[in-house]
């Protein structure tokens, strides 16, 4: 199994630390972060980076970095990690023993606003689903957006994620979106 994902324009590697530019240009940047989480400084994202590249389920779950293929220019970050309902962030400690929380497994991207509306958000979440489904054990893929966030909603639904109604996250009660395998391996094969 390999962890690099390709699409036709981007490659997604696991991130590392050697990503941490990447971490702290995207994490400290007030509009970049406006709908995922308050923004750090670049010592706290500094001194998060060793946890941001934990990984589970032999390496299948976790975070990517995103960069063009021809330039290689990084762009953004990827992930797919366990959905907290009453935490605030991710529950970093998913990696325990090698084995995933048993809880939904969230989709999500973060990107620099220099690669926003130009499909990118949509090319990311629809390689990471098809990878959940098709090389991981996944039965379902989640993700939640802010109420007034429309354009990540339109992403999500162009990357085949169902609205699911209301649903708690983040300490939250957000728009929900899912997609079971069952229903990705029926839209493939229409």
């Amino acid at each position: 199994m390999t962890f690099e994902l390709h699409t036709e324009r981007l490659v997604l590697r696991p991130f590392s630390e050697g990503d941490v530019d990447l971490a702290i240009e995207l994490r400290t940047d007030p509009v970049v972060m406006k709908y995922i989480a308050e923004v750090s400084t670049p010592e706290h994202v500094a001194s998060r980076i060793s946890v941001f590249c934990r990984r589970s389920e032999d390496g299948s779950m976790g975070m990517w970095s995103v960069a063009l293929k021809d330039t290689g220019e990084p762009i953004g970050t990827s992930i797919l990690l366990p959905l907290p309902e009453e935490e605030s962030d991710t529950r970093w400690d998913f990696h325990e023993n090698g084995k995933r929380v048993n809880e939904d497994v969230e989709v999500g991207y973060i990107l620099k606003p220099s690669a926003w509306g130009q499909g990118f958000a949509t090319e990311i979440t629809r390689r990471l689903v098809r990878y959940a489904f098709e090389e991981t054990p996944l039965t379902k893929v989640a993700a939640v957006t802010y109420p007034d966030n429309g354009p990540s909603q339109n992403v999500l639904r162009k990357s085949g994620l169902i609205d699911t109604g209301t649903r708690r996250a983040y300490c939250m009660d957000l728009p929900g979106f899912a997609i079971t395998k069952t229903q990705w391996r029926a839209a493939q094969a229409a």
